[in-house]
């Protein structure tokens, strides 16, 4: 009777205790992602969600006439001409409407950025989901730079 009582005391205690020193890391990591503070973007790639995501990317494309962007997540029955109407960057937008989780969004964009051959990529997500985004795209490829 008292292991059980034991049990039931202990172990929600050490989960809350996990979770907060968890939660204690993150916040004190998530300022530390590298951002590109460089004027050269390579490549920009968009994790769907948010609003003003897909604005904030087609803006620094606009910005950067040698980059490239991903949208990646788009709603499967969207098209290029729904998302955006300027017809001088069309060309180099490319849509993801495969990915339903981050999970796949880090593999398409890794996917893109091989066939690409890119080495820089500038990932545009909410600023909580960085550090989970960074660490999915590094597990799929540790050579290229996420920023």
């Amino acid at each position: 009777m008292i292991k059980m009582r034991l049990i039931f005391v202990f172990l929600p205690l050490m989960l809350s205790i996990f979770l907060i020193v968890g939660f204690y890391f993150f916040l004190k990591n998530i300022n530390k992602l590298l951002t590109n503070k460089n004027n050269n973007i390579e490549a920009i790639a968009v994790l769907t969600g948010d609003s003003g995501r897909i604005e904030l990317g087609i803006k620094l494309l606009e910005a950067h006439p040698k980059s490239k962007l991903l949208i990646s997540g788009v709603y499967k029955k969207s098209n290029l001409n729904h998302i955006v109407s300027n017809i001088d960057i069309q060309d180099r937008i490319y849509i993801d409407k495969d990915s339903e989780s981050t999970i796949d969004n880090a593999r398409e964009i890794v996917k893109w950025a091989n066939t690409n051959n890119l080495k820089q990529l500038t990932i545009i997500t909410s600023y909580y989901h960085i550090p989970r985004s960074i660490l999915l795209l590094k597990y799929y490829d540790k050579n290229i730079k996420y920023f």
